[in-house]
């Protein structure tokens, strides 16, 4: 729940009209519209978080902003890969248990830091490191950046915006056609609503557990099962989105899609570029395309383009695997979707009879694409016990 009472949603309300109003009587008040658009992500977020954790990511956030801007000036590489690095391993260290006790005297301190939003905000420090790096970052300010960080119709899952694309919304004078985003922004939060509260509680039941599909093999229950999670997924996601996307509309930002009909794709790469498409942009960017020129810095494999893609497919959904939990479970998954884009990159490229081609072909690439995916997110769901004592049920 984003919201934990009507007072408080009534008041985020007031306050997003009040933003509202600014943006459109007072278009040269910028900075008075961000000090309130940062007044109302914390006032949502307090009610998620202590104030310890809003605290101590500001000063880390500003310290990111600080080390963009060093970045900027003096372009340095190593310097890049030391902020980098050092995010990513704090977020490896609060996140994953295991790494809990290596931190010593500093356990207590870390892991007081609440974990809500923590991926989505490690993303964006990423992406306006790397940016800033690259000198593609025209105009900053702290204020934005903290606005950008704690945005809360995107903080819990998305979508995942671009600082320029964010920076614009804020700033820039809206247009007479922008008022009718206020229309799109009603249909969208609708959109999501009806998704999120009137449809997911349909197939939730049997997605969140196969023992409770009323059907006494299991290999038949667990397939009902895997069917309804895959229904229930992209329903919940999708339905998140909308509603981030609509609430952004209503203060003139244009947040960016996130999905579009994934399970209509034809392929594994076409389901990545339309599933959590924010996500998958920021993998291809910052994770695969890097994986690919450090492989491609090897002479032994400069010259073999088809290991270099099957090795950084891996890699990509090795770390994506992990970003999403610290179980083995989630390990898995990312393998699954890695092995699976290898295997499609060599159809695609070597394997597929010229003579596969027309409406059957695609009505089947379609249905083979979306059983793929729903047995995937049987490893995403289920902890790798759960599949154990499935086997056992299974041999009775």
């Amino acid at each position: 729940m984003l919201f934990q009472s009507y007072a408080l949603f009534a008041g985020v309300l007031l306050s997003a009209a009040a933003y509202a109003a600014l943006r459109e009587w007072a278009p040269r008040a910028v900075r008075g519209r961000e000090a309130l658009l940062l007044v109302v992500n914390a006032l949502v977020l307090l009610t998620l978080v202590k104030e310890h954790t809003l605290i101590v990511l500001a000063v880390l956030g500003l310290s990111v902003y600080g080390a963009g801007a060093l970045l900027e000036r003096k372009g340095s590489r190593w310097g890049l890969a030391a902020a980098v690095t050092l995010l990513v391993g704090l977020f490896a260290v609060r996140n994953y248990p295991f790494l809990h006790e290596a931190l010593g005297p500093l356990k207590g301190p870390v892991l007081s830091v609440q974990k809500l939003g923590l991926s989505y905000i490690l993303f964006r420090w990423i992406h306006f490191l790397v940016e800033s790096h690259r000198g593609t970052i025209r105009a900053r300010h702290w204020l934005t950046f903290l606005n950008y960080t704690f945005f809360f119709p995107t903080i819990l899952a998305g979508p995942i915006d671009r600082y320029a694309n964010f920076h614009y919304g804020v700033v820039h004078r809206p247009r007479p056609a922008e008022r009718w985003s206020l229309l799109a922004g009603v249909w969208r939060v609708g959109l999501g609503a009806v998704k999120t509260l009137v449809l997911v509680p349909v197939v939730k039941p049997w997605a969140v557990d196969w023992e409770s599909v009323p059907v006494e093999h299991p290999v038949a229950a667990m397939a009902l099962g895997l069917v309804s999670y895959s229904a229930f997924i992209l329903l919940d996601f999708s339905g998140y989105s909308d509603i981030a996307i609509g609430t952004a509309r209503w203060m003139g930002i244009r947040t960016p899609e996130n999905f579009d009909w994934p399970y209509a794709s034809r392929n594994l790469a076409e389901f990545w570029r339309r599933w959590h498409m924010t996500f998958s942009k920021f993998l291809r960017a910052y994770v695969f395309k890097p994986v690919v020129a450090a492989l491609n810095r090897w002479p032994a494999l400069a010259r073999q383009r088809m290991v270099v893609t099957a090795l950084a497919y891996l890699i990509t959904f090795v770390v994506c695997g992990l970003w999403h939990g610290d179980r083995l479970h989630f390990v898995v998954w990312g393998a699954w979707h890695g092995m699976g884009l290898v295997l499609n990159k060599l159809w695609r490229d070597r394997w597929r009879p010229l003579a596969w081609r027309g409406r059957w072909y695609d009505g089947a690439s379609v249905v083979a694409t979306w059983g793929f995916v729903t047995l995937g997110w049987g490893w995403f769901h289920y902890p790798l016990s759960a599949w154990a004592e499935w086997v056992q049920a299974w041999w009775r």
